[in-house]
Protein backbone atom coordinates (compact mmCIF):
# COMPACT_ATOMS: atom_id res chain seq x y z
CA UNK A 1 0.00 0.00 0.00
CA UNK A 2 1.21 3.49 -0.83
CA UNK A 3 2.40 5.65 2.05
CA UNK A 4 -0.27 8.39 2.20
CA UNK A 5 1.37 11.75 2.85
CA UNK A 6 0.96 15.52 2.44
CA UNK A 7 3.81 18.01 1.91
CA UNK A 8 3.21 21.77 2.04
CA UNK A 9 5.30 24.90 1.50
CA UNK A 10 4.80 28.47 2.65
CA UNK A 11 6.65 30.32 -0.10
CA UNK A 12 10.27 30.77 -1.17
CA UNK A 13 10.42 34.38 -0.07
CA UNK A 14 13.49 34.38 2.13
CA UNK A 15 11.74 35.26 5.42
CA UNK A 16 13.73 34.88 8.63
CA UNK A 17 13.54 35.23 12.40
CA UNK A 18 10.20 35.17 14.18
CA UNK A 19 8.22 35.33 10.96
CA UNK A 20 9.99 32.26 9.63
CA UNK A 21 9.16 30.43 12.86
CA UNK A 22 5.52 31.45 12.48
CA UNK A 23 5.50 30.24 8.87
CA UNK A 24 6.98 26.87 9.84
CA UNK A 25 4.32 26.47 12.54
CA UNK A 26 1.64 27.39 10.02
CA UNK A 27 2.96 24.81 7.57
CA UNK A 28 2.83 22.15 10.29
CA UNK A 29 -0.81 22.96 11.03
CA UNK A 30 -1.61 22.80 7.32
CA UNK A 31 0.19 19.48 6.84
CA UNK A 32 -1.68 17.97 9.78
CA UNK A 33 -5.00 19.19 8.38
CA UNK A 34 -4.12 17.69 5.02
CA UNK A 35 -3.18 14.37 6.60
CA UNK A 36 -6.52 14.22 8.42
CA UNK A 37 -8.26 14.59 5.05
CA UNK A 38 -6.27 11.85 3.30
CA UNK A 39 -9.05 9.31 3.89
CA UNK A 40 -11.10 11.41 1.44
CA UNK A 41 -8.27 11.29 -1.10
CA UNK A 42 -5.25 13.28 -2.22
CA UNK A 43 -7.34 16.10 -3.70
CA UNK A 44 -9.23 16.66 -0.45
CA UNK A 45 -5.90 16.64 1.39
CA UNK A 46 -4.20 19.37 -0.67
CA UNK A 47 -7.31 21.58 -0.59
CA UNK A 48 -7.64 21.20 3.19
CA UNK A 49 -3.96 22.02 3.67
CA UNK A 50 -4.00 25.09 1.44
CA UNK A 51 -7.15 26.42 3.12
CA UNK A 52 -5.28 26.48 6.44
CA UNK A 53 -2.46 28.45 4.82
CA UNK A 54 -4.96 30.89 3.24
CA UNK A 55 -6.42 31.58 6.69
CA UNK A 56 -3.02 32.29 8.24
CA UNK A 57 -1.85 35.95 7.96
CA UNK A 58 1.79 34.83 7.97
CA UNK A 59 1.54 33.84 4.29
CA UNK A 60 1.02 35.53 0.94
CA UNK A 61 -2.28 33.79 0.21
CA UNK A 62 -5.81 34.59 1.35
CA UNK A 63 -5.49 36.64 4.52
CA UNK A 64 -2.11 38.39 4.24
CA UNK A 65 -2.03 38.52 0.44
CA UNK A 66 0.19 41.12 -1.20
CA UNK A 67 -1.32 44.20 -2.82
CA UNK A 68 -1.32 45.46 -6.37
CA UNK A 69 0.26 48.85 -7.00
CA UNK A 70 -3.20 50.44 -6.69
CA UNK A 71 -3.83 48.78 -3.33
CA UNK A 72 -6.13 45.94 -4.34
CA UNK A 73 -5.97 42.20 -3.76
CA UNK A 74 -5.96 39.85 -6.76
CA UNK A 75 -5.71 36.12 -6.10
CA UNK A 76 -4.35 33.20 -8.15
CA UNK A 77 -4.95 29.55 -7.26
CA UNK A 78 -5.05 26.15 -8.90
CA UNK A 79 -5.67 22.46 -8.21
CA UNK A 80 -4.60 19.50 -10.32
CA UNK A 81 -4.99 15.75 -9.97
CA UNK A 82 -2.98 12.90 -11.44
CA UNK A 83 -5.66 12.16 -14.04
CA UNK A 84 -4.88 15.64 -15.46
CA UNK A 85 -8.02 17.31 -14.16
CA UNK A 86 -7.27 20.98 -13.55
CA UNK A 87 -9.02 24.11 -12.32
CA UNK A 88 -7.73 27.60 -11.61
CA UNK A 89 -8.62 31.22 -10.98
CA UNK A 90 -6.40 34.17 -11.77
CA UNK A 91 -6.35 37.89 -10.96
CA UNK A 92 -9.46 37.15 -8.94
CA UNK A 93 -10.88 39.82 -6.61
CA UNK A 94 -10.98 38.82 -2.93
CA UNK A 95 -13.00 35.73 -1.97
CA UNK A 96 -13.00 33.62 1.20
CA UNK A 97 -10.91 30.86 -0.39
CA UNK A 98 -9.26 31.03 -3.79
CA UNK A 99 -8.34 27.34 -3.62
CA UNK A 100 -11.96 26.41 -2.99
CA UNK A 101 -12.98 28.48 -6.01
CA UNK A 102 -10.32 26.79 -8.15
CA UNK A 103 -11.71 23.43 -7.03
CA UNK A 104 -15.19 24.55 -8.08
CA UNK A 105 -13.81 25.47 -11.53
CA UNK A 106 -12.25 22.02 -11.84
CA UNK A 107 -15.42 20.24 -10.74
CA UNK A 108 -17.56 22.34 -13.10
CA UNK A 109 -15.29 21.19 -15.97
CA UNK A 110 -16.57 23.73 -18.52
CA UNK A 111 -13.34 25.76 -18.40
CA UNK A 112 -9.91 25.23 -16.91
CA UNK A 113 -9.17 28.82 -15.83
CA UNK A 114 -11.40 31.79 -14.96
CA UNK A 115 -9.89 35.23 -14.39
CA UNK A 116 -10.83 38.63 -13.03
CA UNK A 117 -14.48 39.59 -12.97
CA UNK A 118 -15.40 36.34 -14.70
CA UNK A 119 -14.02 34.41 -11.73
CA UNK A 120 -16.03 36.66 -9.43
CA UNK A 121 -19.27 35.98 -11.33
CA UNK A 122 -18.58 32.25 -11.05
CA UNK A 123 -17.91 32.63 -7.32
CA UNK A 124 -21.34 34.22 -6.83
CA UNK A 125 -22.98 31.40 -8.78
CA UNK A 126 -21.26 28.81 -6.59
CA UNK A 127 -21.94 30.52 -3.29
CA UNK A 128 -18.32 31.41 -2.55
CA UNK A 129 -18.36 34.52 -0.37
CA UNK A 130 -17.09 37.75 -1.94
CA UNK A 131 -14.87 39.97 0.19
CA UNK A 132 -13.29 43.42 -0.05
CA UNK A 133 -9.53 44.07 -0.20
CA UNK A 134 -9.62 45.26 3.42
CA UNK A 135 -10.81 41.82 4.53
CA UNK A 136 -7.57 40.18 3.41
CA UNK A 137 -5.09 43.02 4.05
CA UNK A 138 -2.89 42.96 7.14
CA UNK A 139 -0.73 45.80 8.47
CA UNK A 140 2.52 44.10 7.42
CA UNK A 141 1.43 43.97 3.79
CA UNK A 142 0.16 47.55 3.71
CA UNK A 143 3.55 48.68 5.02
CA UNK A 144 5.34 46.60 2.41
CA UNK A 145 3.34 48.30 -0.34
CA UNK A 146 4.21 51.77 0.96
CA UNK A 147 7.89 50.85 1.15
CA UNK A 148 7.84 49.39 -2.34
CA UNK A 149 6.19 52.50 -3.78
CA UNK A 150 8.86 54.69 -2.19
CA UNK A 151 11.62 52.44 -3.48
CA UNK A 152 10.28 52.44 -7.03
CA UNK A 153 9.71 56.21 -7.06
CA UNK A 154 13.31 56.68 -5.96
CA UNK A 155 14.48 54.56 -8.89
CA UNK A 156 15.22 51.47 -6.85
CA UNK A 157 14.98 47.90 -8.09
CA UNK A 158 11.96 45.75 -7.25
CA UNK A 159 12.29 44.07 -3.87
CA UNK A 160 10.62 40.88 -5.09
CA UNK A 161 7.99 40.21 -2.47
CA UNK A 162 7.80 36.61 -3.68
CA UNK A 163 5.75 33.86 -2.13
CA UNK A 164 3.11 31.28 -2.86
CA UNK A 165 1.65 28.55 -0.69
CA UNK A 166 1.16 25.05 -1.99
CA UNK A 167 0.62 21.40 -1.21
CA UNK A 168 1.18 18.02 -2.85
CA UNK A 169 -0.20 14.68 -1.70
CA UNK A 170 -0.57 11.02 -2.50
CA UNK A 171 -3.26 8.90 -0.85
CA UNK A 172 -3.29 5.23 0.10
CA UNK A 173 -4.61 4.30 -3.36
CA UNK A 174 -1.70 6.08 -5.05
CA UNK A 175 -3.77 9.02 -6.30
CA UNK A 176 -1.79 12.25 -6.71
CA UNK A 177 -2.82 15.89 -6.34
CA UNK A 178 -1.22 19.33 -6.15
CA UNK A 179 -2.51 22.79 -5.25
CA UNK A 180 -1.26 26.38 -5.07
CA UNK A 181 -2.67 29.70 -3.85
CA UNK A 182 -1.19 33.20 -3.72
CA UNK A 183 -1.76 36.91 -3.58
CA UNK A 184 0.94 37.19 -6.22
CA UNK A 185 3.86 39.53 -6.68
CA UNK A 186 4.11 42.64 -4.53
CA UNK A 187 3.34 45.86 -6.43
CA UNK A 188 2.13 43.93 -9.49
CA UNK A 189 0.01 45.53 -12.19
CA UNK A 190 -3.69 44.88 -12.00
CA UNK A 191 -4.56 41.86 -14.13
CA UNK A 192 -1.16 40.17 -13.78
CA UNK A 193 -1.49 36.38 -13.93
CA UNK A 194 1.17 34.43 -12.11
CA UNK A 195 2.49 30.91 -12.33
CA UNK A 196 0.16 29.62 -9.61
CA UNK A 197 -2.76 29.53 -12.04
CA UNK A 198 -0.80 27.82 -14.83
CA UNK A 199 -0.70 24.03 -15.19
CA UNK A 200 2.91 22.90 -15.49
CA UNK A 201 4.30 26.10 -14.02
CA UNK A 202 3.17 26.60 -10.42
CA UNK A 203 1.44 23.23 -10.15
CA UNK A 204 1.46 19.86 -11.89
CA UNK A 205 0.29 16.29 -11.22
CA UNK A 206 0.50 13.32 -13.56
CA UNK A 207 -0.32 9.75 -12.52
CA UNK A 208 1.32 8.21 -15.59
CA UNK A 209 4.56 10.03 -14.82
CA UNK A 210 4.13 9.17 -11.16
CA UNK A 211 4.58 12.49 -9.34
CA UNK A 212 3.04 15.84 -8.39
CA UNK A 213 4.78 19.17 -7.72
CA UNK A 214 4.10 22.72 -6.55
CA UNK A 215 6.45 25.65 -7.14
CA UNK A 216 7.00 29.04 -5.53
CA UNK A 217 9.18 31.99 -6.42
CA UNK A 218 9.50 34.40 -9.34
CA UNK A 219 6.37 33.50 -11.30
CA UNK A 220 7.39 34.98 -14.63
CA UNK A 221 10.50 32.79 -14.71
CA UNK A 222 8.74 29.71 -13.34
CA UNK A 223 6.23 30.01 -16.20
CA UNK A 224 8.94 30.32 -18.83
CA UNK A 225 10.62 27.09 -17.75
CA UNK A 226 7.46 25.23 -16.69
CA UNK A 227 9.14 24.38 -13.39
CA UNK A 228 6.62 21.99 -11.84
CA UNK A 229 6.27 19.92 -14.98
CA UNK A 230 10.04 20.02 -15.48
CA UNK A 231 10.47 18.35 -12.10
CA UNK A 232 7.77 15.74 -12.78
CA UNK A 233 9.27 14.97 -16.20
CA UNK A 234 12.72 14.53 -14.68
CA UNK A 235 11.28 12.14 -12.11
CA UNK A 236 9.59 10.19 -14.91
CA UNK A 237 12.95 9.91 -16.68
CA UNK A 238 14.28 7.85 -13.79
CA UNK A 239 15.48 10.39 -11.23
CA UNK A 240 14.62 10.23 -7.52
CA UNK A 241 12.31 12.99 -6.27
CA UNK A 242 15.18 14.90 -4.64
CA UNK A 243 17.32 14.80 -7.76
CA UNK A 244 14.37 15.77 -9.97
CA UNK A 245 13.64 18.82 -7.82
CA UNK A 246 17.23 19.96 -7.36
CA UNK A 247 18.19 19.56 -11.01
CA UNK A 248 15.08 21.49 -12.07
CA UNK A 249 15.98 24.35 -9.74
CA UNK A 250 19.52 24.38 -11.12
CA UNK A 251 18.10 24.54 -14.63
CA UNK A 252 15.93 27.52 -13.66
CA UNK A 253 18.97 29.27 -12.23
CA UNK A 254 21.26 28.39 -15.15
CA UNK A 255 18.93 29.46 -17.91
CA UNK A 256 16.99 32.33 -16.33
CA UNK A 257 18.89 33.23 -13.14
CA UNK A 258 15.66 32.30 -11.37
CA UNK A 259 15.09 31.82 -7.65
CA UNK A 260 12.38 29.43 -6.53
CA UNK A 261 11.31 26.61 -4.28
CA UNK A 262 9.72 23.31 -5.20
CA UNK A 263 7.95 20.48 -3.41
CA UNK A 264 7.35 17.08 -4.99
CA UNK A 265 5.77 13.74 -4.06
CA UNK A 266 5.84 10.46 -5.98
CA UNK A 267 3.31 7.63 -6.20
CA UNK A 268 5.12 5.71 -3.44
CA UNK A 269 4.94 8.54 -0.90
CA UNK A 270 8.51 9.81 -1.25
CA UNK A 271 8.62 13.60 -0.75
CA UNK A 272 11.18 16.36 -1.11
CA UNK A 273 11.30 20.12 -0.53
CA UNK A 274 14.03 22.03 -2.38
CA UNK A 275 14.94 25.68 -2.91
CA UNK A 276 17.66 27.99 -4.16
CA UNK A 277 16.45 30.87 -1.99
CA UNK A 278 17.57 31.58 1.58
CA UNK A 279 14.51 29.88 3.05
CA UNK A 280 11.25 28.12 2.25
CA UNK A 281 9.13 26.96 5.19
CA UNK A 282 7.70 23.49 4.66
CA UNK A 283 6.09 20.62 6.53
CA UNK A 284 5.02 17.09 5.77
CA UNK A 285 2.68 14.71 7.54
CA UNK A 286 2.06 11.07 6.74
CA UNK A 287 -1.24 9.53 7.71
CA UNK A 288 -1.11 8.42 11.33
CA UNK A 289 2.27 10.04 11.99
CA UNK A 290 3.62 13.29 13.45
CA UNK A 291 4.46 16.25 11.24
CA UNK A 292 8.00 17.02 10.12
CA UNK A 293 9.02 20.59 9.23
CA UNK A 294 11.91 22.75 8.15
CA UNK A 295 12.98 25.66 5.98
Amino acid sequence: MTKAIVLVHGGASGVSGERLDACIDGCKRAAKAGARALDEGALAAVVAAVKILEEDPSFNAGLGSTLTRDGNVELDAAVMTGDLKFGAVGACPPVTSAIELALQVMNDAEHAVLVGEGALVFARERGVKILGPQDLTVARVAQQLDEEKSRREAGGAPSGGLGTVGAVAVDSEGRLAAATSTGGMLYKRSGRLGDSAIAGAGVYADAEKGAAASATGHGELIMRLGLSREAVDRFASGMKVADAAESSLRELERRLDGRAGLIIVDRDGQVYAGRNTSSMPWASCAQGESARAGS
